[in-house]
C-alpha cells in the first residue's frame, strides 16, 4: 500500500507547493525538478536525492544533510535551520532569502547572487566571498570583516554595528537604511553624533541618491538638518552640534571622492 507521502510525490504536478515535512521517504522518488516550494523539514534524507532545481522555497530545517546533494539554484527562500552544513555545497543562487546567522561556515562557498536578505550575522567569514549582489537586507552585525568585500549592491538595509570597517570599502548602492551602531574605523564616518551618540557616513541610495540614516530617518543633507531641527529645537546647542557632524560627514565622503 501506498504511504501519504508517496501519492504525494507520485501525483505532484510539478508546479505547485510539494510539502513532505515530518514524512517518512522511505522508498520515495522525488522530482528532478520542483516548479513550485518543497518542504522536506524533519525528514530523514538518507538515500534521497534532492531536485536539481526548485522553482519556489525549500525548506530543509532540522535535516541531517550528510551525503546530500542540494539544488544548484532554488528561486525561493532556503532555509537550513539546524542544520550541518559541513561539507555542504550550497546553490549558486539563491532568488529568496538566505539565513546562515551564527553558523559555522568554514569550507562554505556562498551563492554569488541572493535575491532576498542575507543573515551573516555573528559568523566567522574568514576566508568567505560575499555575493556580489544581494537585493534584500544584508546582516553582518558583530561580523569580523577583515579582509572581506562587501556586495557592490545591497538591495535593502545594511547592518555593519559592531564591525570594524578598516579598510572596508562600502557598496554602491544600498536600497534601505546603513545601520553603523557601534561601527569603529570607516574611513569617511563621523562620530558620536547626537544624544544616541550615533556613527554616521555618507552612502549612496538606490532611489535617494546621496543619504545619512540617523535611526529611523533616511535623508539628504538638507533633509537631515531639517528634522534635527525639528527634534533638538531649531537654535539649540544640541541641534547646531548635530548638524555640524552631518555636514562634515558629506565633505569626508565628497573628499574621498576627489570633489
Amino acid at each position: 500500500m501506498e504511504t501519504y507521502a508517496q501519492k504525494l510525490a507520485k501525483n505532484y504536478d510539478g508546479n505547485s507547493w510539494l510539502d513532505l515535512s515530518g514524512c517518512d521517504l522511505k522508498g520515495i522518488t522525488l522530482p528532478t525538478s520542483v516548479g513550485g516550494s518543497l518542504s522536506l523539514s524533519g525528514c530523514d534524507l538518507k538515500g534521497i536525492t534532492l531536485p536539481t532545481s526548485v522553482g519556489g522555497s525549500l525548506s530543509l530545517s532540522g535535516c541531517d544533510l550528510k551525503g546530500i546533494t542540494l539544488p544548484t539554484s532554488v528561486g525561493g527562500w532556503l532555509s537550513l535551520s539546524g542544520c550541518d552544513l559541513k561539507g555542504i555545497t550550497l546553490p549558486t543562487s539563491v532568488g529568496g532569502w538566505l539565513s546562515l546567522s551564527r553558523r559555522d561556515l568554514k569550507g562554505i562557498t556562498l551563492p554569488t547572487s541572493v535575491g532576498g536578505w542575507l543573515d551573516l550575522s555573528g559568523c566567522d567569514l574568514k576566508g568567505i566571498t560575499l555575493p556580489t549582489s544581494v537585493g534584500g537586507w544584508l546582516n553582518l552585525s558583530g561580523c569580523d570583516l577583515k579582509g572581506i568585500t562587501l556586495p557592490t549592491s545591497v538591495g535593502g538595509w545594511l547592518n555593519l554595528s559592531g564591525c570594524d570597517l578598516k579598510g572596508i570599502t562600502l557598496p554602491t548602492s544600498v536600497g534601505g537604511s546603513l545601520d553603523l551602531h557601534g561601527a569603529s574605523n570607516l574611513s569617511n564616518a563621523v562620530y558620536n553624533a547626537g544624544n544616541g551618540h550615533r556613527t554616521v557616513a555618507v552612502y549612496n541610495h538606490a532611489d535617494d541618491g546621496l543619504v545619512v540614516s540617523l535611526g529611523c530617518f533616511i535623508g539628504n543633507e538638507a533633509q537631515a538638518h531639517e528634522a534635527i531641527q525639528r527634534k533638538y529645537g531649531k537654535n539649540s546647542e544640541e541641534a547646531k552640534s548635530y548638524m555640524a557632524k552631518i555636514t562634515e560627514a558629506y565633505r569626508l565622503y565628497h573628499e574621498s571622492k576627489g570633489v
